[in-house]
């Protein structure tokens, strides 16, 4: 009997699930996304109101999403946009995302087929352009023409394309300015060490250049001094420029 009352009481003063969502909402505004959740399934669970229901559905697709932003490894990214494209498989934004995150994992076409998705709902989201050429590049299909995109995305496109498909050509001899991963000579040193085994090219930047480049790019040409250091067979060296690339957010198979 005591238990039954007890249960009768928890009911009564239960928390309203709009003040339930508030408190979810805010928690994931702070960044605790396990609070959030589990308020926002107590939610799910307790209430039919239809209001509630989709407002919960929202936040919990949301949660999901914010979780593959806050992982590093493109593969863990995958299920958390699986997710939440399972709520909400309307969203622009989960495709957009899950098609970077599959073009990060060599998933080309279906990259491809999101970011298609994308551009019939949001064909001016910033970025779409740049990423559909580049899974067009991957899945070795010809690039799209007439695309608006910056000049840096139209220099970094041609370095690829010749990086990619004809690896014999020298990069010098075709027109780069500032393309997003670097100059010229930056490309033409990758490109010796993909063609040359035994290439260990300084492509660490200067403190001049290094102010310009994103933390992203910084990290890719740590990572790749420290295959030049491997080479050198300097394995302390390559060790801790790729802990520099993995704080940087480069995520790689030796970390």
């Amino acid at each position: 009997m005591a238990r039954h009352k007890k249960k009768k009481w928890f009911a009564r003063n239960a928390p309203e699930p709009k003040a339930t969502l508030r408190e979810a909402w805010l928690s994931l505004q702070q960044g605790n996304l396990n609070a959030a959740f589990q308020m926002t399934a107590q939610v799910l669970q307790q209430t039919q109101g239809a209001e509630e229901i989709q407002q919960a559905y929202q936040l919990l697709a949301e949660i999901h999403f914010r979780r593959a932003l806050e992982t590093q490894n493109p593969e863990k990214k995958l299920p958390h946009l699986e997710n939440a494209l399972a709520v909400l498989p309307q969203d622009p934004r989960f495709h957009f995302h899950y098609g970077i995150a599959l073009l990060q994992t060599e998933k080309a076409a279906a990259a491809l087929q999101e970011f298609d998705l994308v551009a019939k709902t949001e064909p001016k989201r910033e970025g779409l352009a740049f990423f559909r050429q580049l899974a067009l590049l991957s899945a070795k299909k010809p690039l799209a023409k007439n695309q608006q995109l910056s000049e840096a995305e139209t220099n970094t496109l041609k370095v690829l394309e010749l990086f990619t498909q004809r690896p014999s050509k020298k990069l010098t001899e075709t027109p780069v300015n500032d393309p997003l991963l670097g100059n010229s000579q930056v490309w033409n040193a990758l490109h010796a060490m993909r063609h040359d085994k035994t290439a260990t090219p300084n492509l660490l930047p200067t403190e001049e250049n290094a102010a310009r480049l994103s933390k992203a790019v910084s990290a890719i040409l740590t990572y790749y001094q420290g295959v030049a250091a491997i080479r050198k067979e300097d394995v302390q060296t390559a060790k801790a420029l790729w802990q520099q690339a993995l704080a940087k957010g480069f995520t790689t198979p030796w970390n």
